[in-house]
């Protein structure tokens, strides 16, 4: 399996998330018109762990998670179970920011943004 597939598994599949955003989870994009709250989320950059032998088989990708939602304290619940859910995760991951409080005009909707730094095979 793909971090990408891994990632989406775990957290499509979190308990205190999807109680909030039940199945609004989307690798990438978000659909035309959708319902909200949502998360979406990609890997913007992605670089193998270097060893004495050469590029390794560890790899640190990081990735970004947009969250969407009608008010602001929404958007801040969704966030701390994302949050959550990634502290459980079977596989190494740290947040490196967050940025609240934004609200995304063509969207009507308040943004949260999150990132984290994952390590994966």
């Amino acid at each position: 399996m793909s971090i990408q597939s891994d990632l989406y598994a775990h957290i499509s599949s979190d308990a205190g998330l999807t109680a909030l955003v039940s199945d609004r989870v989307y690798p990438v994009k978000a659909p035309q018109e959708p319902s909200y709250p949502l998360v979406s989320y990609s890997m913007i950059s992605g670089q193998p762990q270097n060893t004495l032998d050469g590029t390794g088989s560890l790899n640190n990708s990081l990735f970004q998670f947009d969250v969407y939602a009608d008010t602001y304290a929404e958007a801040l619940s969704v966030a701390d179970a994302l949050e959550a859910a990634m502290a459980v995760a079977s596989f190494t991951n740290s947040m490196q920011s967050r940025i609240d409080a934004d609200f995304e005009t063509s969207v009507e909707q308040y943004r949260i943004i999150l990132d984290f730094s994952i390590w994966h095979l």
